[in-house]
């Protein structure tokens, strides 16, 4: 289990490590959870001032481990 902070809000949940995703890059599904529980709630209030949008994929965040969980093998999906 790891917690995510931004300064917009917290997050726990599963962090799965893969070799695709750079050091210093987080990947987190936003789409998904209701409230507080989605990861887009936890983005910054900026929007772009022409299309409006927010910048869903550049929010800065710190990840701390809460604590250790089994490994598994990753599954590979074609």
């Amino acid at each position: 289990m790891v917690e995510i902070t931004s300064p917009h809000g917290r997050w726990e949940g599963v962090a799965i490590v893969f070799d695709s995703v750079r050091p210093g890059e987080v990947f987190v599904p936003g789409h998904y959870g209701r409230g507080t529980q989605s990861a887009n709630q936890h983005t910054w209030y900026a929007r772009d001032p022409i299309r409006h949008q927010p910048p869903l994929k550049s929010s800065p965040v710190a990840v701390r481990r809460l604590s250790f969980g089994e490994p598994f093998a990753a599954r590979t999906f074609a």
